[in-house]
C-alpha cells in the first residue's frame, strides 16, 4: 500500500491501491508516528484451500461480527534459504515472482514509494535509492522503521532495533527496515487500537530461533489486535514485524503437488524462501 506523509505532519494516510512511503524529509531518519493501517471491508472466510504439510490455519471471531483466518507457517533455519528480490520497473503479483524467481514460496516485502522504489531501508538486489541506515540514536525511536529482516547465507534474522541495535548490513547481506514491530521479547508493542482494519503479512520468530510466517488469508485486523493474538499464540513469539499489507498482501507457494495461494497486488518487492536440496522428501518408488 503507498502511504503519503507530507512534509512536518504527522499523519500517515494510506491509500487503497499500493504501499510504501513517501520521500519526505523525515524519511532519511526512518522516523514515522504509528502506522493505523489501511481500512478495509471485512471479507467472508473464503472456500478453504487444502494446507500444505506444516501450514496451519488459525480462525479468530470478533465481537462485531468480523471473522479472521490466519496461515502460519514455520520455517526451520536448517531447512530453508531465504532471500530478498526487488524490481521496482516491473512490478508482478507473488505468484509472479514465485514462478519467476523458482522459489518455493514466496511473501509481499517491505513499503514502497508511488515509483516503487522501497520507502525504508533496504540493501539488496536492484536498489537505486538506499535511504540511509539509522544512527544508534535514532534506532532508540520506538515509532520508527524499527523492525530489521536481514538475511545472510540464506539465513533469516530478525532484530528490534530500539532493544538491540545492529550494525548496517554488509556487502554479502540483504536487509529491509520496517514497521511497526509488532512484538518484542514476548510483549505486544502496540498499545492502543486505532481500529483501523486490512490484511497482514508477518515475520515472526519464536523462543527456540525458529522463524515463522504469518498472513491473512481473509478478513482484516487492526495492528493492536494483530500484536495481541500473536502474543497469545501457543508458540511464545518473541519477536514479530509487520510487513507491507492490505491489498500487497500476498503469499505464493509450490512444492512438487503442494500449492498454496493468497493473491496479491502487484508489488515490487518480496521475501522468497526455498526448501534446502537435503532436506527434500525422498522420491516415490
Amino acid at each position: 500500500m503507498r502511504i503519503t506523509v507530507p512534509i512536518c505532519s504527522t499523519l500517515i494516510i494510506l491509500s487503497l491501491f499500493g504501499a510504501g512511503c513517501s520521500t519526505a524529509n523525515t524519511a532519511d531518519h526512518q522516523s514515522r508516528t504509528m502506522p493505523i493501517g489501511q481500512v478495509m471491508v471485512n471479507s467472508q472466510i473464503a472456500d478453504e484451500q487444502k494446507l500444505p504439510s506444516g501450514f496451519e490455519r488459525r480462525e479468530i471471531s470478533y465481537a462485531d461480527g468480523r471473522k479472521v483466518s490466519l496461515i502460519v507457517i514455520p520455517f526451520k533455519s536448517d531447512e530453508w534459504a531465504w532471500s530478498l528480490a526487488n524490481d521496482p520497473t516491473q512490478p508482478k503479483s507473488v505468484r509472479a515472482w514465485r514462478e519467476m524467481l523458482d522459489a518455493d514460496l514466496v511473501i509481499n516485502g517491505s513499503y514502497f514509494e508511488e515509483n516503487y522504489q522501497p520507502s525504508g531501508y533496504y540493501f539488496g538486489p536492484n536498489v537505486i535509492n538506499e535511504k540511509t541506515w539509522p544512527s544508534r540514536e535514532q534506532q532508540n525511536e520506538p515509532a520508527s522503521y524499527s523492525g530489521l529482516a536481514r538475511v545472510h547465507d540464506g539465513k533469516l534474522e530478525l532484530a528490534y532495533l530500539t532493544a538491540h541495535p545492529q550494525d548496517k548490513p554488509k556487502d554479502d547481506e540483504q536487509a529491509f527496515l520496517t514497521y511497526p514491530t509488532l512484538l518484542a521479547e514476548g510483549k505486544s508493542l502496540v498499545s492502543e487500537d486505532s481500529k483501523k482494519y486490512a490484511r497482514r503479512t508477518i515475520l515472526a520468530q519464536d523462543a527456540g530461533g525458529t522463524n515463522f510466517i504469518i498472513i491473512t488469508e481473509s478478513g482484516a485486523t487492526s495492528l493492536y489486535e494483530t500484536a495481541k493474538w500473536i502474543a497469545d499464540q501457543p508458540e511464545k513469539f518473541q519477536i514479530a514485524i509487520n510487513l507491507d499489507g492490505g491489498p500487497s498482501t500476498g503469499l505464493s507457494f509450490k512444492k512438487d503437488d503442494e500449492t498454496f495461494e493468497i493473491p496479491s497486488a502487484p508489488i515490487p518487492n518480496v521475501v522468497t524462501a526455498t526448501r534446502k536440496p537435503s532436506y527434500l522428501p525422498l522420491p516415490r518408488e
